[in-house]
């Protein structure tokens, strides 16, 4: 059963309001930032909104209610966050691109330490919580299997700006609008089914 797009629109507005402002990882800017961040990248480099939407909600993995602890801390690097938050996308009635996007998005990192290994600052992502073997570069068959995948090149590029996307004190749009364009892919997608 697909939940209702208000009540999706509430939860993301919530979930943001509760962690948004929270540092993103080792950086010294908010998770918001970073978000807002990526999308205007994925903007600024010609792509969709649903690209946008995606890039907006990469981490949003961090914020589910599910990947919290008792006092609403989110738990960073939890090993299936990125399930769990494609999961609850898809439940949402988001698209498939979007989805997948944001379930891939940190494979797509673990994937440019093999291929490029000058591409990442290995001693910055040990630095940060839940560094573990999720971030560990893929092996051979993993990253053959990776150049395989829909959306392989798109993956690339949000990773990419996921690299970029911390600039501090950067002009970005408010909650709202990133809201409206999620309001308009629901709605797109709706009728669809």
């Amino acid at each position: 059963m697909k939940l209702s797009k208000k009540y999706t629109l509430e939860e993301i507005a919530g979930m943001f309001t509760v962690f948004g402002m929270d540092l993103y990882h080792c950086e010294e800017m908010s998770l918001f930032e970073h978000s807002a961040q990526m999308a205007i990248l994925a903007k600024t480099n010609g792509f969709s909104e649903e690209v946008q939407i995606a890039a907006f909600l990469h981490q949003i993995g961090d914020m589910l209610p599910e990947n919290c602890e008792s006092d609403g801390r989110a738990l960073f690097g939890l090993k299936n966050k990125e399930k769990v938050a494609a999961g609850w996308l898809k439940a949402r009635g988001f698209s498939e691109m979007v989805v997948f996007l944001v379930e891939y998005h940190l494979h797509a990192k673990r994937y440019l330490m093999f291929r490029d290994p000058t591409s990442h600052n290995f001693i910055a992502d040990a630095g940060y919580p839940g560094f573990n073997s999720r971030l560990m570069p893929m092996n051979e068959v993993e990253a053959d299997a990776f150049d395989q995948l829909p959306y392989f090149e798109l993956n690339i590029a949000m990773r990419k700006w996921g690299e970029t996307s911390k600039v501090i004190d950067l002009a970005i749009p408010d909650m709202e609008h990133f809201l409206q364009m999620i309001e308009r892919h629901l709605e797109r997608k709706a009728i669809v089914f």
